[in-house]
């Protein structure tokens, strides 16, 4: 799950590069998933 969540944070990251006009939209998603991504990991361990 965690390692899902970061996949998905890492694409929503790479995809506003390629796109720059929805980059204002995808970079706060990036950083929610990513955020949620760590307190997965940290709840795993």
């Amino acid at each position: 799950m965690a390692i899902t969540l970061l996949v998905v944070s890492v694409i929503l990251f790479i995809l506003p590069i390629l796109t720059p006009i929805s980059s204002i939209i995808f970079i706060p998603i990036s950083v929610i998933f990513f955020v949620l991504s760590i307190i997965f990991f940290l709840k795993k361990k």
